[in-house]
């Protein structure tokens, strides 16, 4: 359990994409009153990749298009978000990836801890080195971090922000420095819609508690017992859920977990005073009636 994060995160660096999931968001079993984007909801269109819940656009190199679609999200709130690849021959990868905090394995403070706990897992994997310690620095007006890693074939270089509770991730990689050094240097295009994070919902982890909950109703037990199922909500400045997003689930009870969710209600969260609309996460997990 200690370097279970970093387990997954390298295995994609390795592998191209990791994570298990066993289905599809809420969107797919309940709509809600309006669109809130979610973490997966990225589109690539003419060379850029923008996702409109991290309020980000990222223009690929040239010579790069859409890849394969990546897993669906884990239990753990890992997504694979994007996997561009070249259009020629070129011998190189980029993952854009994304680890939700409030469901991670191993939870970590800001994309720098997450950089140093992959920096130490890193010199202890077959095939990495850890070539320099994690150094911070600022892409369009943001705080990053960056690592280096060497490798048996390919070395990366790994870019980590904090967004909405989410580690947003760009893995570069290639055989050929030269090639590296150019793939990296695209992350200099990022762009942040200032507007749209503005009015992004405050990130509050731990928050559905019996002290805030002011009326709930369990989902309907459905599917397979004893699975943990992570999910966020969206609570509105009334304190009613506005959107649920059921992260790993089988179908049924993606869509009974929303059913529910859909008629909480919950103590406005106030800051100064002033209620306003804010994200959190629930784990459910369905056991056998009379357990």
């Amino acid at each position: 359990m200690v370097r279970a994060m970093p387990a997954l995160f390298l295995a994609a660096l390795l592998l191209g994409a990791s994570s298990a999931a066993l289905s599809a968001s809420a969107d797919e079993a309940a709509a809600p009153d309006h669109h809130i984007a979610d973490p997966e909801d990225g589109t690539l269109a003419q060379g850029v990749y923008t996702n409109p819940y991290f309020a980000l656009a990222y223009p690929l190199p040239a010579g790069w298009k859409e890849g394969l679609a990546g897993p669906p999200p884990s239990n753990a709130g890992y997504y694979v978000l994007n996997t561009p690849e070249p259009l020629g021959e070129t011998k190189g990868t980029i993952l854009i990836a994304a680890q939700d905090e409030f469901f991670a394995l191993k939870p970590m403070a800001d994309a720098m801890a997450m950089l140093e706990d992959l920096h130490r897992s890193a010199s202890e994997t077959p095939g990495l080195t850890a070539e320099t310690a994690p150094q911070p620095l600022t892409i369009a007006g943001h705080g990053f971090a960056r690592l280096d890693l060497g490798g048996v074939g390919l070395s990366r270089v790994i870019f980590a922000t904090l967004i909405r509770c989410h580690i947003v991730s760009f893995t570069f990689a290639a055989s050929d420095p030269a090639l590296l050094k150019k793939l990296a240097s695209s992350i200099d295009r990022l762009s942040f819609d200032a507007e749209a994070k503005g009015a992004a919902p405050l990130c509050i982890d731990h928050y559905a508690t019996d002290a805030t909950i002011r009326h709930k109703i369990a989902p309907a037990p459905v599917g397979p017992s004893f699975v943990k199922i992570p999910v966020r909500i969206v609570i509105g400045p009334d304190g009613k859920v506005k959107h649920v997003h059921v992260i790993s689930a089988f179908p049924g009870q993606a869509k009974s977990i929303a059913d529910a969710l859909s008629q909480w209600e919950f103590k406005p969260y106030e800051v100064q005073g002033e209620p306003v609309e804010i994200e959190t996460g629930i784990v459910f997990e369905f056991k056998p009636t009379g357990r």
